[in-house]
């Protein structure tokens, strides 16, 4: 079966374009009354996309401040 034509957004973190979201269907598929779901989707995957950065640069912070206390601890002990 053949897909109707398609609505589209871009998938944004900050300024910085990540990706596109397109809806596409059978028959007469999308009208421009689903454009702002499309939209809301793109902004949420956008918005997903930021908290994964931001947790894996808060987790590595983690580790690197772990790393640094137990040299530390150790550097006390003697």
């Amino acid at each position: 079966p053949s897909l109707a034509p398609r609505l589209a957004a871009h998938v944004v973190t900050g300024d910085r374009p990540i990706g596109e979201v397109l809806l596409a269907g059978p028959g007469d598929g999308p009208t421009d009354a689903d454009q702002p779901l499309v939209d809301e989707l793109a902004q949420r995957l956008g918005m997903a996309a930021e908290h994964a950065r931001l947790l894996a640069a808060a987790e590595l912070a983690t580790g690197e401040r772990e790393r640094l206390l137990a040299v530390v601890a150790h550097d006390l002990r003697n």
